[in-house]
């Protein structure tokens, strides 16, 4: 029975209930951050025109890093979609992004994704879309994956 009223719902939409929902409390966190005089970009320091530009930032990376970074109000900003996007491939370019994954990477080492471990870059297969040119996951962890579809 719910699944026919979600289906009501995003009918009625015209897109999923929850892409909805996201988009209403985006719309109304940026309403309230206007009028409280918190629009200016954290990045590039300029004005946030509308609700599309707009994303909550981390001033300081929390993943791998420290967990209570990620809610620690004092750590957040708000800054434009494409300042935000930015400066995360800006540092990731240049290697000196907080997470530790990432840096341990310049060691020739790895984050799995799947085993959850840091392993040699050469236990990787290429893939020219990611960041640094390498898989998620090891090539042991892709051949399991494989063989279990």
């Amino acid at each position: 029975m719910p699944e026919a009223c979600n289906e009501r719902k995003n009918d009625f939409l015209g897109m999923k209930f929850g892409t909805a929902s996201h988009r209403l409390r985006k719309q109304l966190l940026f309403k309230y951050v206007r009028m409280a005089g918190h629009d200016t970009c954290y990045r590039c320091g300029k004005l946030i025109d509308n609700a599309d530009e707009f994303t909550v930032d981390h001033k300081d990376p929390w993943l791998y890093e420290n967990s209570e970074l990620f809610w620690d109000l004092d750590n957040i900003a708000f800054s434009h979609k494409k300042c935000n996007v930015q400066h995360k491939r800006y540092t990731r370019e240049r290697g000196n992004v907080g997470g530790l994954h990432q840096r341990k990477m310049l060691g020739d080492e790895l984050w799995c994704n799947k085993c959850k471990r840091f392993l040699d870059g050469y236990k990787f297969s290429d893939n020219k879309y990611t960041w640094n040119g390498k898989q998620k996951q090891c090539i042991s962890c892709r051949s399991v994956s494989r063989r279990k579809n």
